[in-house]
């Protein structure tokens, strides 16, 4: 894992804190050392992928994001979940069709994991 990321994690520990809001750029960049080619221009082109402003980090490292991506049947979303250690990035939850949804499921995902430690 990161040290800067480890850093947080650790801190989310002693403060009781069950998972923190981070910059976006934060995973892009994180990915981007590991050698992912997720958040490339021409990956996010091909699939008409945005991203949010932001990302959710647990205490287990784990971070938690929402995306979407243009289909024949319009604008999808999907809960994206990425691995601290090896910077994977796999869709946890897809074919979501509002943002809002999307967002709300998230939470509901990061405060469940939250609550069984």
């Amino acid at each position: 894992m990161d040290a800067d990321l480890q850093y947080t994690v650790d801190w989310m520990k002693r403060t009781s804190k069950s998972y923190v809001r981070v910059d976006m750029n934060v995973v892009v960049d994180l990915a981007d050392k590991a050698g992912s080619y997720w958040f490339s221009p021409n990956t996010m082109r091909i699939f008409g992928t945005r991203l949010p402003g932001l990302a959710i980090l647990t205490t287990t490292g784990f971070m938690y994001f929402v995306s979407s991506d243009k289909t024949p049947s319009g604008r999808m979303y999907a809960i994206r979940l990425v691995n601290p250690e090896t910077m994977n990035i796999t869709s946890f939850m897809s074919c979501i069709s509002s943002r809002e949804r999307a967002w709300k499921m998230m939470y509901k995902e990061v405060e469940r994991n939250s609550n069984n430690g």
